[in-house]
């Protein structure tokens, strides 16, 4: 999101400048041309996932076996990190309790079924990881 006009839909929604979207109606927005994308966000209903400044995707390469992340509560709820395992992964790339893991790849956790999805699409490698550390911040939406 580079602008948010003054009286438009987007700031009465809460946009901010420095947000990016990521999905449109369940659709990556890597999945779409310029005029894909512009088609699908006039559509209506309208659901988009942004992360907000305070979200980042977390990249997990190939060689890494284990995440060394315990989650609570677990998909399809909302889902956050209650535990660290020492030494792990996790840790080292700077991951807190707290942390809310949003999506696992293009799959959000709120729309996976169990958290058996969620232990399935973690195994796979690489993956992407799109994490919120809002609740750290005070600043969950």
């Amino acid at each position: 999101v580079s602008t948010v006009k003054n009286g438009s839909w987007a700031e009465s929604a809460g946009f901010d400048e420095g947000e990016e979207i990521v999905s449109v109606n369940g659709v990556a927005i890597s999945q779409f041309t310029s005029s894909d994308f512009d088609r699908a966000i006039a559509a209506r209903p309208l659901r988009l996932v942004v992360l907000p400044v305070f979200e980042r995707i977390v990249e997990v390469e190939t060689n890494v076996k284990k995440l060394g992340l315990h989650f609570s509560p677990k998909p399809p709820n909302r889902t956050f990190v209650d535990k660290l395992q020492p030494g792990s992964w996790a840790e080292e790339v700077g991951f807190e309790v707290g942390v809310e893991i949003i999506a696992v790849d293009d799959l959000l956790c709120t729309d996976m079924a169990s958290a058996d999805e969620l232990t399935a699409a973690l195994n796979n490698r690489p993956l992407q990881l799109m994490v919120s550390f809002a609740d750290l911040k005070g600043r969950g939406r």
